[in-house]
Protein backbone atom coordinates (compact mmCIF):
# COMPACT_ATOMS: atom_id res chain seq x y z
CA UNK A 1 0.00 0.00 0.00
CA UNK A 2 1.15 3.50 -0.76
CA UNK A 3 -0.39 6.87 -0.01
CA UNK A 4 0.36 10.16 -1.70
CA UNK A 5 -0.99 13.46 -0.43
CA UNK A 6 -0.62 16.76 -2.20
CA UNK A 7 -1.95 20.23 -1.50
CA UNK A 8 -2.34 23.34 -3.57
CA UNK A 9 -4.41 26.37 -4.37
CA UNK A 10 -6.67 26.82 -7.35
CA UNK A 11 -7.09 30.42 -8.52
CA UNK A 12 -10.88 30.11 -8.73
CA UNK A 13 -13.86 30.13 -6.33
CA UNK A 14 -14.86 26.93 -4.55
CA UNK A 15 -18.01 26.18 -6.58
CA UNK A 16 -16.11 26.51 -9.87
CA UNK A 17 -13.16 24.38 -8.67
CA UNK A 18 -15.44 21.66 -7.32
CA UNK A 19 -17.68 21.47 -10.40
CA UNK A 20 -14.68 21.26 -12.73
CA UNK A 21 -13.14 18.47 -10.66
CA UNK A 22 -16.36 16.49 -10.12
CA UNK A 23 -17.34 16.35 -13.82
CA UNK A 24 -15.96 13.04 -15.15
CA UNK A 25 -16.36 14.20 -18.75
CA UNK A 26 -13.60 16.75 -18.01
CA UNK A 27 -11.13 14.37 -16.32
CA UNK A 28 -9.08 13.53 -19.44
CA UNK A 29 -8.37 17.27 -19.79
CA UNK A 30 -6.41 17.37 -16.54
CA UNK A 31 -5.81 13.88 -15.09
CA UNK A 32 -2.30 12.94 -16.17
CA UNK A 33 -2.30 9.73 -18.21
CA UNK A 34 -6.07 9.45 -18.55
CA UNK A 35 -6.71 8.71 -22.20
CA UNK A 36 -10.50 8.57 -22.13
CA UNK A 37 -13.67 8.13 -20.14
CA UNK A 38 -15.33 5.03 -21.58
CA UNK A 39 -18.61 5.18 -19.67
CA UNK A 40 -20.46 7.14 -17.02
CA UNK A 41 -23.20 5.37 -15.06
CA UNK A 42 -24.94 7.99 -12.93
CA UNK A 43 -25.21 11.75 -12.54
CA UNK A 44 -21.64 12.36 -11.24
CA UNK A 45 -22.85 12.17 -7.62
CA UNK A 46 -22.49 9.41 -5.04
CA UNK A 47 -22.86 5.98 -6.65
CA UNK A 48 -21.72 7.10 -10.09
CA UNK A 49 -19.36 4.63 -11.76
CA UNK A 50 -16.93 6.00 -14.32
CA UNK A 51 -14.95 3.71 -16.62
CA UNK A 52 -11.61 5.12 -17.76
CA UNK A 53 -8.57 4.09 -19.78
CA UNK A 54 -5.25 5.30 -18.38
CA UNK A 55 -1.61 5.12 -19.32
CA UNK A 56 0.39 3.94 -16.30
CA UNK A 57 4.05 2.98 -16.53
CA UNK A 58 3.72 2.69 -20.31
CA UNK A 59 0.66 0.43 -20.21
CA UNK A 60 -2.93 1.29 -21.10
CA UNK A 61 -5.08 0.00 -18.24
CA UNK A 62 -8.80 0.26 -17.50
CA UNK A 63 -9.85 1.71 -14.17
CA UNK A 64 -13.33 2.02 -12.68
CA UNK A 65 -13.95 4.98 -10.39
CA UNK A 66 -16.95 4.77 -8.05
CA UNK A 67 -17.91 8.05 -6.41
CA UNK A 68 -18.49 7.51 -2.68
CA UNK A 69 -18.53 11.12 -1.48
CA UNK A 70 -19.61 14.29 -3.28
CA UNK A 71 -20.68 17.35 -1.31
CA UNK A 72 -20.02 21.03 -1.79
CA UNK A 73 -21.26 23.84 0.43
CA UNK A 74 -20.46 27.53 0.71
CA UNK A 75 -17.06 27.05 2.36
CA UNK A 76 -16.02 23.41 1.88
CA UNK A 77 -16.32 20.53 -0.53
CA UNK A 78 -15.46 16.83 -0.27
CA UNK A 79 -15.15 14.32 -3.09
CA UNK A 80 -14.07 10.71 -2.71
CA UNK A 81 -13.93 7.64 -4.88
CA UNK A 82 -13.03 3.97 -4.76
CA UNK A 83 -10.74 2.81 -7.55
CA UNK A 84 -10.69 -0.67 -9.13
CA UNK A 85 -8.47 -1.67 -12.02
CA UNK A 86 -6.56 -4.53 -13.57
CA UNK A 87 -3.33 -3.60 -11.76
CA UNK A 88 -4.40 -1.52 -8.78
CA UNK A 89 -7.20 -0.71 -6.40
CA UNK A 90 -7.50 2.06 -3.88
CA UNK A 91 -9.22 5.24 -2.80
CA UNK A 92 -8.84 8.94 -3.44
CA UNK A 93 -10.21 11.86 -1.46
CA UNK A 94 -10.28 15.53 -2.35
CA UNK A 95 -10.94 18.28 0.19
CA UNK A 96 -11.76 21.79 -1.03
CA UNK A 97 -11.82 24.91 1.15
CA UNK A 98 -12.84 28.40 0.05
CA UNK A 99 -10.22 31.09 0.65
CA UNK A 100 -11.79 34.23 -0.72
CA UNK A 101 -11.57 34.15 -4.51
CA UNK A 102 -9.34 31.03 -4.41
CA UNK A 103 -9.76 27.43 -3.28
CA UNK A 104 -7.27 25.38 -1.29
CA UNK A 105 -7.23 21.71 -2.24
CA UNK A 106 -5.85 18.59 -0.59
CA UNK A 107 -5.72 15.36 -2.57
CA UNK A 108 -5.02 12.05 -0.87
CA UNK A 109 -4.51 9.00 -3.06
CA UNK A 110 -4.11 5.52 -1.56
CA UNK A 111 -3.38 2.62 -3.88
CA UNK A 112 -2.47 -1.05 -3.70
CA UNK A 113 -0.98 -3.18 -6.47
CA UNK A 114 -2.73 -6.49 -7.04
CA UNK A 115 -0.81 -9.74 -7.09
CA UNK A 116 0.66 -10.41 -3.64
CA UNK A 117 4.48 -10.29 -3.47
CA UNK A 118 4.80 -9.69 -7.22
CA UNK A 119 2.31 -6.84 -6.95
CA UNK A 120 4.25 -5.28 -4.07
CA UNK A 121 7.43 -5.45 -6.16
CA UNK A 122 5.59 -3.88 -9.10
CA UNK A 123 4.28 -1.18 -6.76
CA UNK A 124 7.75 -0.35 -5.47
CA UNK A 125 9.57 -0.49 -8.83
CA UNK A 126 7.06 1.10 -11.19
CA UNK A 127 3.84 2.33 -9.68
CA UNK A 128 5.25 4.56 -6.94
CA UNK A 129 7.08 6.75 -9.45
CA UNK A 130 4.15 6.72 -11.87
CA UNK A 131 1.72 7.73 -9.12
CA UNK A 132 4.00 10.50 -7.86
CA UNK A 133 4.07 11.88 -11.40
CA UNK A 134 0.31 11.42 -11.78
CA UNK A 135 -0.46 13.51 -8.70
CA UNK A 136 2.06 16.25 -9.52
CA UNK A 137 1.05 16.58 -13.18
CA UNK A 138 -2.69 16.29 -12.50
CA UNK A 139 -2.53 18.98 -9.82
CA UNK A 140 -0.66 21.31 -12.15
CA UNK A 141 -3.04 20.55 -15.04
CA UNK A 142 -6.10 21.24 -12.88
CA UNK A 143 -4.63 24.55 -11.77
CA UNK A 144 -3.92 25.61 -15.37
CA UNK A 145 -7.33 24.46 -16.62
CA UNK A 146 -9.08 26.27 -13.75
CA UNK A 147 -7.28 29.49 -14.53
CA UNK A 148 -8.02 29.23 -18.27
CA UNK A 149 -11.68 28.23 -17.90
CA UNK A 150 -12.49 30.81 -15.22
CA UNK A 151 -10.98 33.63 -17.30
CA UNK A 152 -13.59 33.01 -20.02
Amino acid sequence: MATITTTGTLPVPLDFAFSLHADPRRWPEWVHGMKEVTRIEGDSGVGTVVGTRNKVAGLIVPLDVTVVECTCGDTDGLWGADLRGALVYGHERWSFHAQGAETSVQWSFEYHAKGGPVGRLLERLLLDKAMDRLTAESSSNLQLLSRREFAH
